[in-house]
């Protein structure tokens, strides 16, 4: 998958979690996964973490069928974000620091001009398969610690 794919993800990302809490309730309740978001470059803008459960769904980037979801201003390095709503499962976890915060993955060519990451920290020069991203979150889970990377 390109950048410029990814990019499309998550532009419209922002309204499928919309059309989510309001269509299908379920992401309002279960347990929250957290996300600590460490490298960032600047405080500037929100980061996102997108949550996927199979690999179909993560290799293709679909945004009807993520399983969770959370935006925050970019407060602090770390960052912690809670993403709710989640059964404890093996998910693959994306991050995207959207600097300018217009819900877009900006590149310039095939090159990321912000942040991005995923669990396990793979991914750092290519889209990682759900394989190498999945983790496991359980009843007692730590937060998962992602590192994004940039490409300038």
């Amino acid at each position: 998958m390109s950048r410029k794919a990814l990019s499309n993800l998550l532009a419209i990302t922002g309204v499928t979690l919309a059309l989510a809490i309001t269509v299908g309730g379920t992401l309002l309740f279960g347990r929250t996964l957290l996300v600590d978001v460490s490298g960032l470059r600047s405080s500037d803008g929100v980061v996102h973490v997108i949550v996927y459960d199979n690999a179909s769904a993560f290799d293709r980037n679909s945004v009807t069928d993520i399983v969770g979801f959370d935006t925050q201003e970019v407060s602090a390095d770390p960052l912690r974000v809670a993403v709710r709503g989640l059964s404890p499962g093996r998910y693959a976890l994306m991050v995207h620091h959207d600097e300018n915060a217009n819900d877009v993955f900006e590149v310039r060519g095939d090159v990321p001009v912000e942040g991005w990451g995923y669990s396990n920290n793979v991914g750092q020069v290519n889209i990682p398969s759900f394989a190498a991203a999945a983790v496991t979150f359980g009843e007692q889970s730590e937060p998962f610690e992602i590192t994004v990377v940039y490409a300038n």
